[in-house]
Order: C-alpha cells, then sequence, then structure tokens
C-alpha cells in the first residue's frame, strides 16, 4: 500500500486538475453512484495519511492504494480500472484502488494532528496515545493509523533500523526519550522520502527496506510477512530487543 510521500507526490501531479469539471466518468467498480461526479469542480485535493481525498462540493472520494494498485495522469494502463475522472483538461485514472464517497465534511471524519506529514501533526499526541498501548509492539505501533497516518513497511523499517529498536520491542519497554526520538524521526524519515521520490532516488537510500544484508554488520536480514509486521526487514543483531 502506498505511503503518505507517494500520495502527497500524487496530489502535486494532478494539482491542475483543481477547479475543473468532471467530463466523463468510467468504472463500475465503485460502491456509490457515479455520476454524481458530473459536471462537479474539483475544489481540492487532500491527503489522510495513505488516502487521497478529492474533495466536490457536498462530497468527498477517498481512495486507498493496496499493494497491487496503481494511478495514471493522461496516460491509460493495461490494467483493471477502477475508477477514471475526464476533467475539462486531462484524465487521471485509478486503477486497482478501493474508493468510498464521504458525505460529511472531512474535518468530521478524519484528525488531521494524527496525519505524520500535515501542517497539523501533533507529536504529544501521539506519545500520549502510545503511552496508553504498553503491550503492542512497536512495529505495530508505527503502523497503527490512528497514531502514525501515512506510515507504512518502508517508513516503519527505515525509523526502527536508524534508532536501532528491534520492531517486536514493547512499547512500554522503550525508554521514553527513545520513543520521543522515534516520533520525531518518523517525521523527519518520512519528508526525506519525499524529496527521494521526488529526484527518483528512494530506493538508493533505503537501508534495510527490501534489502539483502544489514549495511551495518553485512548479516543477512530477517524478512517478516505475518498480520503484525507484514513485509518487515530488520536485523536481529543491530536493532535492540527492549522487553
Amino acid at each position: 500500500m502506498l505511503e503518505a510521500p507517494s500520495i502527497i507526490l500524487l496530489c502535486q501531479q494532478a494539482k491542475h486538475f483543481i477547479g475543473q469539471k468532471v467530463t466523463a466518468i468510467e468504472g463500475d467498480e465503485t460502491d456509490f453512484e457515479t455520476s454524481r461526479l458530473w459536471n462537479c469542480p474539483l475544489l481540492a485535493l487532500r491527503t489522510f495519511g495513505k488516502e487521497l481525498l478529492l474533495c466536490f462540493p457536498n462530497f468527498t472520494i477517498s481512495l486507498t492504494f493496496p499493494p497491487s494498485a496503481a494511478f495514471a495522469i493522461n496516460a491509460v494502463e493495461n490494467l483493471p480500472l477502477h475508477l477514471a475522472i475526464r476533467f475539462e483538461k486531462g484524465s487521471i485514472f485509478f486503477y486497482r484502488t478501493q474508493s468510498t464517497l464521504i458525505e460529511q465534511p472531512i474535518e468530521e471524519v478524519y484528525d488531521f494532528r494524527a496525519e505524520v506529514m500535515n501542517e497539523l501533526w501533533d507529536g504529544d499526541l501521539a506519545y500520549e496515545k502510545l503511552l496508553q498501548i504498553p503491550q503492542h509492539s512497536i512495529g505495530k505501533a508505527l503502523r497503527c493509523q490512528n497514531i502514525f497516518s501515512g506510515v507504512g513497511n518502508k517508513i516503519s523499517d527505515e525509523v526502527l533500523y536508524r534508532l536501532k529498536i528491534h520492531p517486536h520491542s514493547l512499547v512500554g519497554s522503550i525508554p521514553k526519550a527513545k520513543l520521543k526520538e522515534l516520533i520525531d524521526e518518523t517525521v523527519k524519515i518520512s519528508f526525506e522520502m519525499l524529496d527521494w521520490l521526488l529526484d527518483g532516488s528512494a530506493e538508493n537510500h533505503l537501508l534495510v527496506h527490501n534489502k539483502q544484508l544489514c549495511p551495518g554488520d553485512l548479516r543477512p536480514l530477517k524478512y517478516e510477512e505475518d498480520d503484525e509486521l507484514e513485509n518487515s526487514y530488520y536485523c536481529e543483531q543491530c536493532q535492540i530487543l527492549f522487553r
């Protein structure tokens, strides 16, 4: 699933659609009547973590991107189409995505203080939420979207490796100063990831995610794909297990 930096990059690439009216809609896999989009102007493009929010008058379309999902602007891909929105000047295509129509004001639906790349991000609130789940593993907590909205396996792996914290460490056993450092590092790496995506160098900067060997001691990295740490990479030697 795409993480926050990729969704923000998509917003930047599609911002020229803001203010344009929808002229045509394709796709029949949505759970709402797509005709509602007809002739509606796109008021804003926003994000909430891993969700792209298309804001129209009186409603918002939320799109999420599972691992096999993709999008394209002004280009048709040979993939199962979920939704295509044609504007007055260009089109955007969503493939294998998932969408939801939201009737309420999005400020009533989302707490943007939990979004790591949002200007409303509240690190103190994230810290308070972590203290409430002392028996959770930190790997699981970092991917909890009501604490760190936008963080997925790549960011989580890189944060924990840089801070030398084993992902199975219990939140309540990690020193409080280390927890606060982890919160700051999560935001820092999220914005770094956006810069890497912009210049096409993201894979060159990743230290452990999707790698074979630990860059520190050159030992084989541990890979897990269970429900708690899906697609996670870490070093059992370099990263401290706090229990």
